[in-house]
């Protein structure tokens, strides 16, 4: 299986496919005499420094984007070979905006599903706005941009349907609600703390600084180093493996990711590694 270790100071991808000592063991310190390229093989990206976290909601640097970028994935993505605009990844298509602009309808991929095999939906959507919006969660520089989301409204026949509803007319909604990273609720949030508040509810809060315990809870809780370097959720094609403080972080490419069932025509550039 392919993995990427980021030693540090590089990011490398294992494979599947060979690239492992004899003994088995995948170490970042691996050489090899092989004097031609391969596929599935490791993969060695240098970077200069450590990510502040691998939390996708509470890391805000370069080292730990280029990492999310293919742990994690989001309803549309900037195609660099599609002259920057942006594109489908989650997402069946871009949205059905409303007539006042302020309405954005997204539907899920039939086919998209989290590592234990249950559908990626718009309550894992909704859920990722509500951690961003719970002022406890470390992410100040994250919340304002999301600030001009209302509710998230969840078609009641159709789980993986649903609508964005802002607060105002902005040209760049769905940019800024289409490529944030999703994670799953029931990973992050076993207990069902977040279900007890709506998202109109913790806009209010935001403004009126009001306390509370529940909030605190969860937030202390995804705050934690469990959920910083530990323990990681995502919908992209590698998972984490192994992180060395100032030497190297290993990323391992999954056995079941559920973009490989698709057919080659339904494959969007940069959906699959």
């Amino acid at each position: 299986m392919r993995k990427i270790i980021l030693t540090l100071l590089s990011l490398v991808i294992l494979s599947s496919c060979g690239g492992g000592s004899e003994s088995g063991d995948s170490k970042a310190n691996y050489t090899s005499d092989q004097t031609a390229p391969s596929r599935g093989d490791w993969v060695i990206v240098h970077s200069l420094s450590d990510p502040s976290n691998l939390n996708p909601i509470t890391s805000n640097d370069a080292s730990a984007t280029e990492i999310h970028n293919i742990m994690m994935q989001s309803l549309l993505f900037t195609s660099a070979k599609n002259n920057y605009e942006l594109v489908p990844q989650l997402a069946v298509s871009k949205p059905e905006v409303s007539e006042d602009g302020m309405k954005y309808t997204f539907e899920i991929k039939p086919s998209a599903t989290w590592d234990d095999g249950t559908p990626i939906t718009g309550h894992d959507y909704a859920f990722t706005m509500k951690v961003i919006k719970n002022p406890y969660v470390d992410c100040a520089n994250l919340r304002p941009y999301l600030e001009l989301v209302e509710d998230v409204i969840v078609d009641k026949e159709n789980p993986k349907k649903f609508t964005v509803v802002t607060n105002q007319k902005y040209f760049r909604a769905m940019d800024v609600i289409g490529t944030q990273y999703i994670i799953p609720k029931k990973f992050y949030d076993p207990n069902g703390i977040m279900d007890k508040f709506t998202i109109p509810q913790l806009n209010k809060m935001n403004q009126t600084k009001e306390s509370n315990e529940d909030l605190k809870k969860f937030a202390n809780d995804f705050n934690s180093e469990k959920y910083q370097r530990e323990v990681f959720s995502g919908s992209g094609p590698y998972k984490f493996e192994q992180w060395e403080t100032g030497q190297f972080i290993i990323l391992k490419r999954k056995n079941n990711w559920w973009a490989d069932k698709l057919k080659d025509v339904e494959k969007n550039e940069g959906l699959v590694a």
